[in-house]
């Protein structure tokens, strides 16, 4: 699949083997960021002026009252913290593992997408989701896709380059 911006991802993990009520969790993450609604930031879950996020904050806005959350300007920080739930976390540039759970997600940045080194193209490297919305210029849309196909089984490169691998 290619980015919008042209950048190309070969490879997306499948999220096909999560039990339903996580996929219907991704499925609400996924329309939440084509909604319109939330305005798309980076380097942080929520920005300094609370009005835009990152993909991963975007997950976290969607889930936080169903896991007992919220989001706390930190006057210490100068910045808007997800803080609360069940453990009682503080996260601002990172799932935090109650909501990595609640999704079902790999790790506390979602998961890794293989695509073309920057500087070596011909090698294939591991971009997280935060990633891919910071450093790599992928849209709100673009990550609701990648979302989506996971969901739909992933993206296999050797489906894309048969007898290659």
């Amino acid at each position: 699949m290619k980015l919008r911006n042209g950048r190309e991802i070969f490879a997306i993990p499948s999220s096909k083997f999560l039990p339903d009520y996580k996929k219907e969790r991704i499925q609400k993450w996924i329309d939440a960021l084509r909604s319109g609604k939330y305005v798309q930031g980076r380097y942080s879950l929520r920005s300094d002026d609370g009005k835009s996020y990152c993909c991963l904050g975007v997950a976290c806005d969607i889930a936080a009252d169903e896991i007992g959350a919220k989001w706390v300007f930190s006057k210490r920080d100068d910045e808007y913290v997800f803080t609360g739930g069940k453990t009682n976390f503080d996260a601002n540039f990172i799932l935090p593992n109650e909501l990595r759970n609640f999704y079902g997600m790999i790790d506390n940045r979602g998961f890794e997408v293989r695509t073309p080194g920057i500087n070596i193209p011909e090698v294939l490297v591991g971009v997280s989701l935060p990633n891919l919305n910071d450093e790599m210029g992928a849209t709100f849309e673009d990550i609701a896709d990648i979302l989506e196909i996971s969901l739909q089984g992933g993206l296999d490169i050797r489906q894309q380059f048969p007898g290659c691998i």
